[in-house]
């Protein structure tokens, strides 16, 4: 029988990829063709051992995907075993939280952190972005050192069965069971979290202050768990609805999983699933953040001097604090841009135009709209997260358009070197990485106001060689010397 040659599928897309897997030789008569048709008994023929179906991305029979590469498994991955390892990851949560309820900080602690817990944020929000673009752009030849650099980076979100895959392959289970466990995911941890909070109470009755700083600690640890969390939801969700066409392949298939056609009853059961959580989590997260914000609006920066709503402000604060309070009074609502910018960056650019320039083009666009906006706005409260805000977005910008740059190169003279691009694309994260963790050191931690001071404290007086002593002003020895200086110029 003729079929059509797997290679033609990937014409302008990863030529190394099909030499590798397509034809190997001795597997296809006429190997050093690429006519659009080869003689054997069954497409998988023409596929390298261990890969099989569309394009040859199939994992075989007793064969399994990590990564990009099918190894072989006497079984094949088990749901079971994967659903029970997710358990087990909930139940280490909840241990290491009860530990946490019970040690809970005293406030004054909580809030001398604060500061840093901003900066953590945006570092935060930048290598979810950053280790999300491979997947999210996976038509352009990304050089391999930079995945790999990108993929030592998916723990930020969470993705606990990519680690765990690689301890056992029975826990290589296909896409759609890690959808299938992915959107469990947020449910178990909730549910980790609300039992270690109900466990510390009950060993801690006695305790009054402890138990209001636990009910306090919750609703900040729910608040970390969603901002881990949220990224990898938006790229799972969206990845379910993206397919493409393959020529000599009727109809479409799951860009996730080869193994899938789209549109037939399947697949349309997970897009009715997949729009669910799409409107519980991705854009109900972040408008239930907006409504509670916008609900207690008045008791966000409350006055100290206002004995009427000092009460409500602290519940509001110790409640919500991490929505709002590293940002500008004016600027309450910026969480819910960042969060709008990482489900554009993670999740619904896996959708718009997908393996195309524009699809490049229009995520540079993106960025360089959300970094005009933090030059513009200035929006966090301390000028070292804008600082650091600005610098994710540079590392952010060039990465993508180095991406574009991959994308519309020519797949047969290639102009950009991998190795040296490579160096450039992991140099320029690193380097942003590396910045950031200065600025919080320096900067928020305060080791270099008190470098400073401790150079001008021990320079001392260059005459007499003494150290120099600043003696304390009062506020009224302040007002005298002002009016002294006043009636000079007079």
């Amino acid at each position: 029988s003729i079929f059509s040659d797997c290679r033609q599928g990937y014409s302008g897309a990863n030529q190394a990829l099909a030499l590798k897997r397509c034809c190997p030789s001795g597997k296809c008569n006429n190997n050093n063709t690429n006519n659009n048709g080869t003689m054997f008994t069954h497409p998988d023929e023409q596929c390298l051992d261990g890969y099989s179906g569309a394009l040859c991305l199939v994992c075989a029979t007793n064969y399994v995907k990590q990564g990009t590469t099918c190894l072989e498994c006497s079984g094949g991955a088990i749901f079971l075993n994967a659903f029970l390892s997710m358990i087990g990851f909930a139940v280490a949560v909840f241990l290491l939280l009860l530990v946490i309820f019970l040690l809970a900080p005293s406030r004054k602690s909580a809030d001398t952190g604060s500061g840093i817990f901003g900066q953590i944020k945006i570092i935060l929000s930048f290598m979810q972005i950053l280790a999300a673009m491979p997947g999210v752009f996976d038509n352009v030849p990304w050089p391999l050192p930079f995945v790999n650099f990108t993929f030592s980076l998916n723990f930020v979100n969470l993705d606990f069965l990519s680690v765990f895959m690689k301890s056992s392959c029975s826990l290589s289970v296909p896409f759609l069971d890690q959808f299938v466990l992915h959107m469990v995911l947020p449910v178990l941890l909730m549910f980790s979290v609300l039992l270690a909070h109900v466990c510390s109470r009950c060993c801690l009755k006695a305790n009054k202050d402890k138990l209001k700083r636990g009910s306090e600690l919750k609703y900040q640890l729910l608040l970390l768990g969603v901002l881990f969390l949220y990224p990898g939801l938006a790229t799972s969700i969206f990845s379910v609805f993206r397919c493409k066409d393959i020529d000599g392949i009727d109809g479409r298939v799951l860009v996730a999983d080869f193994s899938i056609r789209c549109d037939e009853p399947t697949h349309n059961l997970y897009l009715v699933v997949a729009g669910a959580f799409l409107g519980l989590y991705i854009l109900g997260i972040p408008l239930f953040m907006f409504l509670m914000l916008w609900r207690n609006r008045k008791h966000l920066h409350a006055k100290e001097e206002d004995k009427e709503v000092t009460k409500e402000h602290l519940a509001v604060k110790a409640r919500y604090g991490g929505l709002y309070l590293q940002y500008e009074p004016k600027y309450w609502w910026f969480e819910m841009v960042v969060i709008l910018q990482k489900m554009i960056m993670t999740g619904a650019m896996c959708v718009v135009a997908q393996g195309s320039s524009v699809q490049l083009l229009i995520a540079i666009m993106v960025m360089l709209m959300y970094m005009l906006l933090v030059l513009k706005t200035a929006p966090f409260e301390a000028d070292s997260e804008d600082w650091t805000a600005f610098v994710a977005c540079v590392a952010l910008t060039l990465t993508t358009i180095g991406g574009f740059a991959l994308i519309m190169d020519n797949p047969t003279t290639r102009t950009y070197e991998s190795a040296v691009l490579a160096v450039i694309l992991i140099g320029i994260n690193v380097f942003c990485i590396a910045i950031e963790i200065l600025i919080v050191v320096f900067v928020d931690c305060g080791l270099g106001e008190r470098c400073q001071r401790r150079c001008r404290g021990g320079g001392g007086d260059e005459k007499t060689g003494k150290n120099s002593k600043v003696l304390p002003v009062t506020v009224e020895k302040q007002n005298r010397i002002d009016a002294a200086a006043d009636r000079a110029w007079e």
